[in-house]
């Protein structure tokens, strides 16, 4: 998995690189974001942990798009250069003269001989991919090297930009040389060169401001696309406000549920209303259990305990005809239940419903979460008449008696089969 993550973050950082200036910016930074671990962009850093590094583009011609380029700095973050945001180049509010002034500061560096240095061990190695290698306090180190290659008492192995890139990147040295490179960097019989040109002193004063400003715009449009936030399992920020608008229980409680609460997320602005219609109910079971048709039966009717205190006493409370009087312990009421109807289902539908099967908890979890509390339910399970099985005993699908078994189906008939709810 870790191999595959990192060969995708090669090819992206080469496909950026290569063609840049043809990537729209948002999507650029969510790219390579994607593929990093550390500190995120406008966030709390710090600075060089962050994968991306936001510069200006020292240029006063028109632009042609969000990006000037994509490259790596020193640090071995990605270096994108912006056309719409910054303190200079095309689109800065600053007077002219500033971008003239980095423009001829970049041009005198352009025309400077590259610095070169020298890496003749894997601690050098380790300090150039960490930022530490200072390359401008290495001329007499340089003068001693460049000495035994011209004697013959080692060999020079020049490093491109790309592989330099990649030497930052955290790509293991191993694999940018050959083996036999390698092997004889080891031995001490190879030395590692590379050149750079001198910085742009206005320009990174500048691109201090320039990163912040850029990073903050990137972030707050990120705010507003919870897409891009999401996490696998919703463990994201963003997720777990609509589990407290949809009132979800905690952590600790939906592990212990029956239910995928993330696939609850998608029905957020129906769950949320105070009022939990029939139609609310009857599209959040069918959503949730894969497009299944369900339909609410309502006021349907029921026996109610009265409990002891309200039953009629001669001669004693709720005993006056017409009014308070009922004969018995119980009354008939239509007010207090529903009925969910699910079907019709092929029979490995219906069976996953039944009672200890894999949707039958689920189904009941849901149902309560979904209802007012004062109500009672029921569960009718229909089965597709050319779905219904025939009964051998001891045969696959096993079959559940006053669930799933009947004599034959002369008749053609789907057949019904109601499961209790909630009482």
């Amino acid at each position: 998995m870790e191999e595959s993550k990192e060969a995708d973050a090669l090819k992206l950082s080469q496909a950026l690189f290569k063609d840049g200036k043809n990537f729209d910016f948002y999507h650029a930074v969510t790219l390579m974001e994607r593929f990093h671990t550390g500190a995120k962009v406008g966030e709390q850093g710090p600075v060089k942990d962050e994968a991306l590094c936001f510069r200006g583009h020292p240029s006063m011609a028109f632009p042609a798009g969000d990006l000037a380029r994509i490259g790596s700095n020193r640090l071995g973050q990605y270096e994108i250069e912006t056309n719409f945001i910054g303190l200079y180049g095309p689109s800065s509010p600053m007077p002219a003269y500033i971008t003239e002034a980095v423009i001829k500061e970049q041009c005198q560096i352009e025309k400077e001989d590259s610095l070169e240095f020298f890496m003749s061990t894997e601690s050098e190695v380790r300090s150039l991919r960490d930022g530490r290698l200072n390359i401008h306090n290495q001329q007499e180190y340089a003068k001693k090297i460049r000495k035994r290659i011209k004697e013959g008492e080692v060999k020079r192995r020049y490093l491109e930009d790309i592989e330099l890139d990649k030497l930052r990147q955290g790509i293991p040295l191993e694999k940018i040389l050959k083996k036999t490179e390698f092997i004889a960097f080891r031995k001490a019989e190879l030395v590692l060169s590379a050149s750079e040109r001198a910085t742009a002193r206005q320009r990174d004063f500048f691109d201090i401001f320039n990163h912040r400003l850029t990073s903050l715009l990137y972030r707050s449009w990120r705010k507003y696309r919870p897409q891009l936030q999401y996490q696998a399992g919703a463990k994201d920020e963003f997720s777990l406000w609509l589990y407290s608008l949809m009132g979800a229980p905690g952590a600790a409680e939906q592990k212990s549920s029956a239910l995928n609460w993330p696939k609850l997320l998608g029905y957020i602005g129906m769950i949320s209303m105070r009022s939990r219609s029939v139609n609310v109910i009857s599209t959040v079971v069918s959503g949730y259990f894969d497009a299944v048709d369900v339909r609410v039966e309502q006021y349907v009717e029921r026996w109610v305990n009265i409990v002891p205190e309200q039953q009629c006493r001669l001669g004693d409370k709720n005993s006056q005809l017409g009014r308070t009087i009922n004969l018995g312990s119980k009354v008939r009421d239509r007010s207090g239940k529903f009925r969910l109807v699910i079907g019709p289902l092929d029979f490995s539908q219906f069976s996953a419903f039944l009672p200890q099967q894999a949707n039958h908890a689920a189904l009941l979890e849901l149902i309560q979460f979904l209802m007012p509390d004062h109500l009672c339910f029921d569960i009718e399970l229909i089965l597709k008449s050319s779905e219904v099985p025939s009964f051998k005993l001891g045969e696959p699908p096993s079959t559940m008696l006053g669930w799933s078994g009947w004599i034959g189906n002369a008749e053609g008939k789907d057949q019904r089969v109601l499961l209790n709810g909630l009482d």
